[in-house]
């Protein structure tokens, strides 16, 4: 779960987010929409970890990137 990355501060509507970790490689084909992540534009690649947010599942970012961007935002 998203909260054992974020410190006290965060709202905590943050923490009720639900992220599942995973290579894109296994992403289903039909859930691929995104080619590169929004945040810092690169493109994905097979062997890439992401962060695939349960809200959507067309929500999914390089799991570095995510994590650097909820502490800053």
């Amino acid at each position: 779960m998203i909260s054992a990355r974020l410190n006290s501060e965060q709202p905590l509507a943050l923490e009720k987010v639900q992220i599942e970790f995973k290579m894109f490689k296994d992403i289903d084909a039909e859930q691929r929409m995104m080619k590169e992540c929004i945040i810092c534009m690169d493109e994905f690649k097979e062997e890439d970890m992401i962060d695939d947010v349960t809200c959507d599942k067309r929500h999914y970012f390089h799991s570095k990137c995510l994590s650097v961007w909820l502490k800053t935002k």
